[in-house]
Parts: structure tokens; sequence; C-alpha cells
């Protein structure tokens, strides 16, 4: 037959591999978010050893960062732009990230709200980037074209004079 199979035994295998991610029991689990910003902790994958660890990240404007914890001071500990997001099934509320690195982030936030927050903030700037190339390549299209809507700067003022009075 035509259907396309599809194996979960690669978040299976690493679920079953790998420590789940531990969030802390305090109330700063929390997650601030506004449009195309969100910041808070979550639980990430490490990239080599594939242990889990609770960092504080910030997404802006399509850059994630993150560091130990939420203090400004503390160091940055990686910076990427971020292609896309998926939810992802390997832990409980999981998100997977793309960067621009090629790497796939995965992260886990406390609950399943917190989850759809920063999937919703980070998707929504995701989306909004590609509408604005889409935007960007039709006026570029357009733009050999397009013809001066008037022929000299008299005409421009006639007109806009007859408006105002």
């Amino acid at each position: 037959s035509n259907r396309l199979q599809f194996s979960a035994a690669p978040a299976r295998d690493m679920m079953m591999s790998h420590r789940q991610p531990k969030h802390a029991e305090n109330d700063d689990n929390q997650v601030l978010a506004l449009n195309n910003y969100a910041e808070g902790f979550l639980v990430k994958q490490g990239s080599r050893v594939k242990n889990w660890k609770r960092r504080y990240f910030v997404f802006h404007d399509g850059c994630l960062s993150y560091r130990k914890d939420s203090r400004e001071s503390s160091k940055v500990l990686h910076t990427d732009v971020v292609l896309d997001v998926f939810y992802w099934t390997g832990v409980q509320f999981g998100l997977s990230i793309k960067l621009s690195s090629g790497r796939s982030l995965y992260v886990s936030p406390a609950s399943e709200e917190q989850a759809c927050t920063w999937y919703e903030v980070v998707q929504g700037y995701v989306m909004r980037e590609q509408r604005s190339r889409q935007l960007q390549h039709v006026h570029r299209g357009r733009q050999t074209h397009m013809e001066p809507i008037w022929e000299n700067e008299h005409a421009a003022n006639l007109v806009q004079f007859r408006l105002l009075h």
C-alpha cells in the first residue's frame, strides 16, 4: 500500500536510555511571555551527554539564549537563531527547537501550559518571519513592473493642494 509508516522508536529509546528531566519544586517555574519574547526555566537535554539540566532561557526576536540561572549577571552559555519549533513526544511536555546551527534543542517545560506558551511565542515569531519573507518576495517581483504614480513633483503638489482646499 502507499501508506506512510512512522516509527516512534527513537523517542521511545531515548526515554528508556536517559534520565527524565527534573523540574524544581519551587515557584520560580514561571514563564514570562510577550509578543516575540519569552523567558523562564526549561529543562534541556545536553547536546553531547544526553543528561537533563535546568537552564534559564530567553527568546527574543528569533534568538534563543540560556544561562545557568535567572540572574542577568550570569554568563550566557549559548545563543542561536531559531528556525522552527515542534511538539516533541520524547518527554512529557517536550518541545524540539530547530536552530540555525543545524542542532535540534530538546527542552521540557514544567507544565503543559508552559509548553503551549513557549510553542505559541516561538511559532508565532516563525510564522511572522515566513509571511514577511513571502511579502518581500512578492514586492521584489512587482517592483520591476511598477510605474511611478506622479510624473513630476509639480503634479503631486497640485493634487495635494486640491485635497487640502
